[in-house]
């Protein structure tokens, strides 16, 4: 548990519930995850996961299949049948194909097998978060200046001009930076979102896509108002509020 690892930045004190027979790993998660900002909690069993699962609404559980009452995936079909919508991971050392596919097909929505590092495990977490916001964006448009960009359709309306095409990467990236409200978005927060992709310093691919959206979106794609870069933090887009209609 490193203290130079980055504390989540998409969530707001998420909940976690942590599903693991084994006392001192239970409480090993839990406390990391704490660190981490999150709400943790824990079960010891199937039928305590159940219960905290349907009273606490956890963004995410990360349930183990060995369990002493109730196997995990049973579990995960009896939370889907009472109306659980949030994010499931099976984490098992179950690491053959048929034990992976019935995991995900009992309804879990990722399946890591163990050992998994804790650096892994936020990674993983974080990345799940920023998809779900990414997915939750409610306005279908939404106002940049006089240009509007339609989401549903993927598209760029500037006045006097035709509309213009996104490709569902760039419709994604401007997604996830309208999310953060005017704050500054780094670049491995956007291949964590948008590519999910955990780490790549090196890496060129936001900056190549940040160009092509300006290209679409700004007046003056050299001088960009709208959509700005940060030196040394990221990319921040400015706009206005959603556009009526």
């Amino acid at each position: 548990m490193s203290d130079t690892e980055q504390k989540p930045t998409t969530h707001q004190r998420a909940t976690i519930l942590v599903v693991e027979d084994e006392p001192q790993l239970l409480q090993s998660w839990i406390d990391y995850l704490d660190i981490k900002g999150y709400r943790a909690l824990g079960a010891n069993c199937g039928k305590r996961a159940l219960e905290l699962g349907m009273k606490e609404d956890p963004d995410i559980i990360l349930m183990d299949w060995m369990l002493p009452d109730i196997q995990g995936d049973e579990v995960v079909e009896k939370l889907r049948a009472a109306g659980f919508l949030h994010l499931i991971v099976m984490l098992t050392c179950r690491g053959d194909i048929d034990s992976k596919l019935g995991g995900l097909n009992c309804g879990a929505d990722d399946y890591w097998v163990k050992p998994i590092s804790y650096k892994e495990a936020l990674a993983r977490i974080e990345a799940m978060l920023r998809r779900r916001f990414i997915d939750a964006v409610e306005e279908t448009e939404i106002n940049l200046g006089q240009t509007k960009i339609d989401f549903s359709l993927r598209r760029v309306t500037a006045p006097g001009g035709d509309p213009i095409e996104l490709n569902l990467k760039e419709s994604e990236i401007l997604k996830f930076l309208y999310l953060a409200k005017g704050k500054v978005v780094s670049r491995n927060d956007l291949l964590a979102s948008v590519w999910k992709f955990t780490y790549a310093p090196n890496s060129r691919t936001v900056d190549n896509y940040i160009v092509a959206i300006r290209k679409k979106i700004e007046p003056d794609a050299k001088h960009p108002i709208y959509l700005r870069t940060v030196h040394g933090g990221g990319y921040v887009l400015h706009h206005e509020e959603k556009a009526e209609g």
